[in-house]
């Protein structure tokens, strides 16, 4: 049975309900009525003679059901039960909702986390078990949604009372876990990860993804961070904005209990520790500048990196953090002094001879290198193919063993700062020939062409047996 299909069968299945009274009692339909249902007149009411306003009728039905049921749970003193659908914890906004819930003898909020079934197994995997770390080792109930076979609402705590929702994209999550297949006895409620800020030329994206998707005309609330939203669900939601409430952006929440600090409170935040002075802040800088920490280079990835912090996302940061430190320190230099410092990155990226950072007489010999050597210009594109390479040949060799050095024909990457350990060449001076080449044994140079960088992916193989040389 094909979708639209499905549609029609589900829609007629409305029509012969509404003619033998099934919508008369909303405290008492039948739970066979399931949201599958009201998105099925959505998806058809464009086609369907009065179709906006019969699709508004039977939302409204659905809405005042879930109302009734809550309502009359919460008479009989029964506990609302709460779930919060998410499939990664990088996008949680709702941690002081679920605490105010928590505290709050009425209800009973937990976490159902499920797994993104339309992305390969290994990536699903790492998403699903990092987010569960996170959720249970911050205090959170969890429901574990990954199971063979893959649990159901009935089996994750029976039908929520009311559903909040993390992501619109529901068709990512198993059939057994979207919202589709539950009674209008459930509320359904959306906070958004992130703000819209961008569009299409012709605001199709908006229109069809975010203002008017099937998705948000079946929500019972959706919580907006701005008016300028606001006005734009007015303007395309086939609902026009009758089920959104200005939340501000909740990701934010922990600003919503901001401290108020007394004078002395302030001067005593700012005072070093006993037993402290500046000379010794001073060390602890200068180190952290010479060699990055895990915990001071994890503190600035979380400002610029909005998933889960893993230890290999670590660790590629940890290379970055280096580069950006050095080039501060020469752009530092160049403003107070006035004069040209030959930089030792470009664009964030070092041009130095390798990625071991330099010592002094290093950098003083950089600095008189001759006009040749001025001539080399390290680009983004030969810096992300060497993070391309790196990544691959990991697999078999320490990635801090992976160092490049460029020159003015080709960017050479190989393995501990050696230029006789070639894993690579990266031939980017052209940018409409880009190649790579291959050096074997007899330092005999095998080229090949490629069109962009992902074709680095390609030579897998190769890069692997080159590196293998080195294990």
């Amino acid at each position: 049975m094909n979708e639209e299909t499905r549609y029609i069968k589900l829609v007629e299945e409305l029509i012969d309900g509404a003619d033998a009274g099934d919508f008369n009692d909303a405290p008492n339909i039948p739970a066979k009525y399931k949201y599958e249902h009201l998105q099925a007149l959505f998806m058809l009411h464009m086609v369907l003679d009065g179709g906006e306003d019969l699709y508004k009728s039977f939302y409204h039905i659905a809405i005042k059901c879930g109302e009734n049921h809550v309502k009359e749970k919460s008479r009989k003193g029964e506990v609302i039960q709460v779930a919060f659908l998410t499939y990664s914890a990088a996008q949680w906004p709702a941690k002081s909702l679920y605490s105010d819930l928590k505290k709050d003898s009425r209800f009973h909020p937990y976490v159902i986390l499920s797994p993104l079934v339309d992305r390969d197994e290994e990536s699903m995997k790492k998403t699903y078990y990092e987010s569960l770390e996170w959720f249970q080792e911050s205090g959170y109930e969890v429901k574990e949604g990954l199971g063979n076979p893959i649990p159901s609402f009935e089996q994750l705590g029976g039908v929520p009372d009311i559903l909040v929702h993390l992501s619109p994209w529901y068709t990512s999550l198993p059939r057994e876990q979207q919202f589709l297949q539950l009674p209008w006895q459930c509320l359904h409620a959306y906070i958004p990860y992130g703000m819209n800020t961008v569009d299409n030329v012709d605001h199709s994206f908006s229109l069809n993804w975010v203002y008017d998707s099937d998705f948000v005309n079946l929500m019972w609330r959706v919580f907006e961070d701005t008016e300028i939203n606001i006005n734009e669900y007015k303007k395309y939601e086939t609902l026009r904005g009758e089920n959104l409430a200005q939340s501000g952006y909740l990701k934010m929440d922990e600003l919503m209990n901001r401290p108020e600090y007394s004078s002395n409170q302030i001067e005593e935040l700012w005072k070093l520790p006993k037993g402290k002075n500046a000379s010794e802040v001073k060390k602890i800088i200068r180190s952290e500048f010479d060699e990055p920490s895990p915990e001071f280079v994890k503190m600035l990835t979380k400002r610029v990196y909005e998933g889960i912090v893993t230890q290999k996302v670590l660790d590629q940061f940890t290379d970055v953090v280096k580069r950006a430190l050095k080039s501060h320190i020469n752009d530092v230099m160049s403003e107070k002094l006035g004069i040209a410092i030959k930089a030792t990155e470009v664009a964030g990226a070092p041009i130095q001879t390798s990625t071991v950072a330099p010592e002094q007489k290093d950098i003083e010999e950089s600095n008189k290198n001759d006009d040749k050597a001025s001539k080399i210009k390290t680009t983004m594109e030969e810096i992300e193919g060497y993070y391309i390479v790196k990544s691959i040949v990991c697999e078999v060799i320490a990635s801090e063993r992976v160092t490049y050095r460029d020159s003015q024909s080709y960017f050479a990457i190989f393995a501990d700062d050696n230029n006789r350990r070639p894993i690579c060449r990266l031939h980017f001076n052209n940018t409409s020939n880009k190649r790579i080449g291959f050096v074997d044994e007899n330092r005999n140079e095998q080229i090949e062409s490629i069109e962009k960088l992902d074709d680095i992916y390609n030579f897998k193989k190769q890069l692997i047996e080159a590196a293998k040389r080195y294990v």
